[in-house]
Protein backbone atom coordinates (compact mmCIF):
# COMPACT_ATOMS: atom_id res chain seq x y z
CA UNK A 1 0.00 0.00 0.00
CA UNK A 2 2.85 2.70 0.97
CA UNK A 3 4.16 1.76 -2.66
CA UNK A 4 1.73 2.84 -4.59
CA UNK A 5 1.21 5.82 -2.36
CA UNK A 6 4.81 6.64 -2.96
CA UNK A 7 4.66 6.04 -6.66
CA UNK A 8 1.50 8.61 -7.40
CA UNK A 9 2.93 11.15 -4.74
CA UNK A 10 5.89 11.01 -6.43
CA UNK A 11 4.32 11.11 -10.06
CA UNK A 12 1.81 13.77 -9.01
CA UNK A 13 5.14 15.67 -7.52
CA UNK A 14 6.56 15.54 -11.63
CA UNK A 15 3.82 16.23 -13.26
CA UNK A 16 2.69 19.42 -12.18
CA UNK A 17 5.45 21.44 -11.92
CA UNK A 18 6.07 20.07 -16.00
CA UNK A 19 2.78 21.00 -16.85
CA UNK A 20 3.04 24.78 -15.14
CA UNK A 21 6.43 25.34 -17.37
CA UNK A 22 3.33 25.57 -20.34
CA UNK A 23 0.91 27.59 -18.99
CA UNK A 24 1.58 30.24 -21.84
CA UNK A 25 0.48 28.78 -25.28
CA UNK A 26 2.75 29.63 -27.90
CA UNK A 27 0.37 31.85 -29.26
CA UNK A 28 -0.01 34.50 -27.02
CA UNK A 29 3.90 34.78 -26.19
CA UNK A 30 3.43 35.75 -30.22
CA UNK A 31 1.26 37.80 -29.50
CA UNK A 32 2.44 39.06 -26.40
CA UNK A 33 5.87 39.81 -27.72
CA UNK A 34 4.68 41.73 -31.08
CA UNK A 35 2.81 43.87 -28.49
CA UNK A 36 6.00 44.37 -26.51
CA UNK A 37 8.18 44.93 -30.19
CA UNK A 38 5.34 47.77 -30.98
CA UNK A 39 5.81 49.49 -28.01
CA UNK A 40 9.80 49.76 -28.52
CA UNK A 41 9.58 50.77 -31.99
CA UNK A 42 7.17 53.93 -30.54
CA UNK A 43 9.62 54.43 -27.78
CA UNK A 44 12.31 54.27 -30.51
CA UNK A 45 10.20 56.92 -32.53
CA UNK A 46 9.52 59.08 -29.94
CA UNK A 47 13.03 59.25 -28.34
CA UNK A 48 14.41 60.18 -32.80
CA UNK A 49 11.48 62.85 -32.67
CA UNK A 50 12.44 64.52 -29.06
CA UNK A 51 16.68 64.17 -30.57
CA UNK A 52 15.77 66.01 -33.85
CA UNK A 53 13.57 68.86 -31.79
CA UNK A 54 16.45 68.81 -29.63
CA UNK A 55 18.82 69.16 -32.73
CA UNK A 56 16.95 72.39 -34.06
CA UNK A 57 16.66 74.11 -30.81
CA UNK A 58 20.35 74.20 -30.41
CA UNK A 59 20.43 75.06 -34.02
CA UNK A 60 18.18 78.15 -33.46
CA UNK A 61 20.26 79.07 -30.35
CA UNK A 62 23.28 79.78 -32.42
CA UNK A 63 24.44 83.38 -33.60
CA UNK A 64 23.48 83.77 -37.50
CA UNK A 65 27.24 82.67 -38.83
CA UNK A 66 27.82 79.76 -36.62
CA UNK A 67 24.46 78.45 -38.14
CA UNK A 68 26.10 79.16 -41.47
CA UNK A 69 29.47 77.52 -40.86
CA UNK A 70 28.07 74.77 -38.78
CA UNK A 71 25.79 74.06 -42.14
CA UNK A 72 29.15 74.35 -44.42
CA UNK A 73 30.70 71.92 -42.35
CA UNK A 74 28.03 69.40 -42.36
CA UNK A 75 28.22 69.94 -46.84
CA UNK A 76 31.71 69.70 -47.03
CA UNK A 77 32.07 66.96 -44.04
CA UNK A 78 31.66 63.55 -46.55
CA UNK A 79 34.55 65.71 -48.99
CA UNK A 80 37.11 65.10 -46.15
CA UNK A 81 36.11 61.91 -44.39
CA UNK A 82 38.43 59.10 -45.33
CA UNK A 83 36.82 56.26 -47.12
CA UNK A 84 37.12 53.49 -44.98
CA UNK A 85 38.45 50.28 -46.88
CA UNK A 86 37.00 47.03 -45.96
CA UNK A 87 39.18 44.54 -44.35
CA UNK A 88 39.39 41.36 -46.31
CA UNK A 89 40.43 38.93 -43.15
CA UNK A 90 36.96 40.11 -41.92
CA UNK A 91 34.52 37.74 -41.13
CA UNK A 92 34.92 33.56 -39.20
CA UNK A 93 37.29 32.39 -41.78
CA UNK A 94 40.11 34.68 -40.31
CA UNK A 95 43.01 33.02 -39.16
CA UNK A 96 45.31 34.52 -36.02
CA UNK A 97 48.01 36.04 -36.67
CA UNK A 98 51.03 35.12 -34.58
Amino acid sequence: MHGRFLIGFLFTAFLVPVTRVQAVPPQEAKVHQRKINREKEKKDKKAQKEYEAAVKQHNKNQSKETRAMMKKSKKEAPKNTPVQKKNSHSGSNRKSCR
